[in-house]
C-alpha cells in the first residue's frame, strides 16, 4: 500500500528481507523497521530518510521490530543524523529496546553514545517534543 502525503511519502514499503513502515504523526515522521535489514534494504531506508528531511522535519527510526540490522543500516541512520545536524532540517532519534538485536549492535560497536538512542518509541517521541518546547 502506497500513498502520498501533501509534504512527503507515507506507507509500507516491502523490501527483500524486511518492511519499512513510514507514518506521519502530528509533528514527526516515524520510520519503523520490521524484520531483517541489511545491504538489500538500505537504499529504501536512505531514500525515505532523504524524502522526510526535504521537508525539515523530525524523525524517529524505530528498530523495536527489527530482528536483524547490519552496518549498512547503521550507516543509513548516521547519514540521516548527519543530514539533520548539518542542514538543520530537523532531528533524528532512534528507538531500540534494551536487549534487542539492534541495541546490541549499537552497544557492541561502541555507538550508543553517538546517536540519540532511546529504550522505546514513547521516550524517543517525548525527546523530540521536549526539544521544541
Amino acid at each position: 500500500m502506497f500513498w502520498r502525503e501533501a509534504r512527503g511519502v507515507a506507507g509500507a514499503f516491502r523490501v527483500m528481507h524486511g518492511e519499512l513502515i513510514v507514518e506521519k504523526l502530528a509533528a514527526v515522521w516515524l520510520l519503523r523497521l520490521r524484520g531483517e535489514h541489511d545491504l538489500a534494504t538500505v537504499d529504501t531506508l536512505d531514500a525515505q530518510l532523504e524524502a522526510v528531511f526535504l521537508h525539515g522535519t523530525d524523525v524517529v527510526v524505530d528498530l523495536s521490530d527489527a530482528v536483524f540490522i547490519d552496518s549498512s543500516t547503521v550507516g543509513a541512520i548516521f547519514r540521516g543524523l548527519s543530514t539533520a545536524r548539518d542542514d538543520e532540517r530537523g532531528a533524528l532519534v532512534v528507538s531500540a529496546p534494551p536487549g534487542s538485536f539492534a541495541r546490541r549492535v549499537f552497544d557492541q560497536a561502541g555507538l550508543s553514545d553517538a546517536v540519540p538512542l532511546f529504550d522505546n518509541r514513547r521516550d524517543a517521541l517525548a525527546s523530540l517534543e521536549r526539544s521544541h518546547a
